[in-house]
């Protein structure tokens, strides 16, 4: 099986832009599967209180409000693959940096 991702990139942003509103992430997408995707974050307790990912969206959304500092959440996408093709997964850390 291969799993081949278009993810997020790290990014940046600036405290007094999400002071008003929140920033959201291109969806994460996946090629070349066969099979049911499901998508898991784990983030710090620090982290968490900042960034947010929906399984359902595919998106990464850092909260409105956020204060300065560095914030890294993991995801994995699994796809659970059928007779012809193995499971796998893919887990990738994405950095966001509010300045």
């Amino acid at each position: 099986m291969h799993l081949q991702e278009e993810i997020v990139d790290s990014g940046t942003f600036k405290a007094k832009d999400l002071k008003k509103k929140k920033a959201v992430f291109k969806p994460v997408t996946v090629k070349n599967y066969k099979g049911k995707l499901t998508y898991k974050a784990k983030a710090s307790r620090k982290s968490k209180k900042v960034l947010s990912f929906s399984s359902k969206t595919k998106k990464l959304t850092v909260k409105k409000g956020a204060k300065k500092g560095k914030y890294t959440i993991k995801i994995t996408v699994a796809a659970s693959g059928n007779s012809s093709f193995l499971k796998g997964s893919r887990t990738v850390k994405v950095v966001v940096k509010v300045k």
